[in-house]
Parts: C-alpha cells; sequence; structure tokens
C-alpha cells in the first residue's frame, strides 16, 4: 500500500509507465505468493482493499490521454499523472458485504506463469466481472442545497479522504431527501430523512455537475463493511446481458443497513 500512494504522487513521464515502474517490485511479490493474481496494480487476494483507494480531492480528467494507454477506472493507475492516493489500510471483505470478483477480461490462472510474465498479463486487465450488492445513491426526487448551509465545521485536514470530519446539519431538511457537493474537493454528502447522512469522495470534478443535476445516476456498489464505490454506467458497454459501470469515487462512511434487504447482481465493471 505505502509502495502504490509512493508511485502514484511521482510525475512519470506517461501513464504506462506507472505500471512499468512497479512491475519488478509486483514480479518478486507474485513470485512470493505465486496463488494470488496482479489484476493492474491491485492484487486480487485483497482486492476489496485495493480498490477502495480515494484521492485527497477529486481532479481534472485528462480528455486527451491516449486510449491505448488508457487503465481501467478501478484501478488507481487510471487517474492523471501525478496524482496522490490513500489506500485503505483496514477495508476487508465480509460475511454481511457478499462482494466476490467472478473473473476478469483475461483469462489468468494463479501458479501457471513465471511471476514476470504473470505481472505483464495482469497490467493489461480491463474490467471486472463481479458480484455484489448495489443501490442508487439517491432517488431522482432528492433535492440539491449548497454545501455551505449543511456544513457546520471543517476540520484543519484538508480532505475527507484524508480523515477529514465535517459535522453536518439537516435541521432545515429533517422530512426531505438532500445531497451536496463540495464542487473544489468533490466531497458528496447524501441525508435521507432522520437517517444517518452517507459521505464519499468523487474522483473527477467533472462528475460534480451531473450529480448535482441527477444524483440518481449514481450507482453503489459495496465491496466490504466499511467501503462503497461509487459507480456511474459505462459510456462504451461490451455486452449488454450484464450492467456495465465504470468508477466514480468511493465512500468509507455509510450506515449499516444501507445495503439491507437487497440480494447480489452481477455487473461488469470497466
Amino acid at each position: 500500500m505505502d509502495i502504490v500512494e509512493s508511485y502514484s504522487a511521482r510525475n512519470l513521464t506517461k501513464t504506462e509507465d506507472r505500471f512499468l515502474a512497479l512491475s519488478g517490485v509486483a514480479a518478486r511479490y507474485q513470485a512470493r505468493k505465486p496463488q494470488d493474481l496482479y489484476m493492474a496494480g491491485l492484487w486480487y487476494d485483497n482486492i476489496a482493499q485495493g480498490l477502495a483507494w480515494t484521492v485527497q480531492s477529486a481532479v481534472q480528467r485528462h480528455p486527451d490521454r491516449p486510449k491505448m494507454h488508457e487503465c481501467p477506472s478501478w484501478s488507481w493507475a487510471s487517474l492523471p499523472i501525478p496524482t496522490p492516493v490513500r489506500m485503505s489500510r483496514n477495508t476487508t471483505g465480509s460475511q454481511r458485504s457478499r462482494f466476490e470478483v467472478l473473473h476478469t477480461d483475461k483469462d489468468l490462472a494463479p501458479g501457471g506463469e513465471d511471476a514476470v510474465v504473470s505481472v505483464s498479463r495482469g497490467s493489461q486487465i480491463k474490467s471486472l466481472t463481479i458480484r455484489g450488492r448495489i443501490r442508487p445513491l439517491c432517488s431522482s426526487s432528492s433535492r440539491v442545497v449548497s454545501w455551505s448551509s449543511v456544513t457546520v465545521r471543517t476540520a484543519i485536514t484538508p480532505s475527507y479522504s484524508q480523515g477529514q470530519t465535517d459535522t453536518f446539519t439537516f435541521h432545515d431538511w429533517l422530512d426531505q431527501e438532500v445531497h451536496s457537493i463540495n464542487g473544489d474537493t468533490g466531497t458528496i454528502v447524501a441525508y435521507q430523512p432522520r437517517m444517518k447522512e452517507l459521505v464519499a469522495q468523487l474522483d473527477y470534478l467533472d462528475s460534480v455537475e451531473g450529480i448535482q443535476m441527477n444524483p440518481s445516476v449514481v450507482t453503489c456498489l459495496e465491496i466490504s463493511d466499511r467501503a462503497m464505490l461509487l459507480l456511474m454506467p459505462a459510456s462504451n458497454p461490451q455486452n449488454e446481458e450484464i450492467p456495465q459501470f465504470t468508477r466514480m469515487g468511493v465512500s468509507m462512511d455509510f450506515r449499516e443497513d444501507f445495503f439491507s434487504g437487497l440480494k447480489e447482481t452481477v455487473i461488469r465493471l470497466q
């Protein structure tokens, strides 16, 4: 985790250099744990923890990045260079979350190849087929309100992802569903009547306006008791039989019953 945080902040020349810079370390780890699978900068054995990375503050997307070097949205390596990320250190799967990676778009088998070859093939993964519980972040009737109207106090730490503990108040909307986004950092808070608010961090600033206007476009995927991903429908679906999404953020602060009563769904994450 410390290695990823270090490499993500480096000002490498090209996006693909991230995997190249990490390949030696990854190959040595793969040789020690041949039954694990390298997956575009993450590892299968702790995939829930790996997927729960977060940015310190939402960043501008690079629209001119070459498509051939594009990394999957669920990998920290998809972020513009250099974008520091914070890796989760206390996120694990659980019986309650019922999250599982079923397979990838590459035919990989643990222990069947040389470590260097295995890491090289794992770097080419573009999508994950996942079974888990999903639900909308908000309903279409949720009302957008200003950040200043719901924020009582901001901690000294600069962002939600670094441990910011903003205090929120919803006294003016106790019986209404509302949401608000900090347009500078991409931090989002969603409130349902008489329930604990949900706090999340967006990856990109260009997501802010769309969520303000239509929060129901955001789908939440439970990956552990403590973490869920924020997803949006993929713009280039490859198979219409399975719902396909891309990542747009993460939440480490949602109530325990947020996914209660929901059955698992199979989706593809690009």
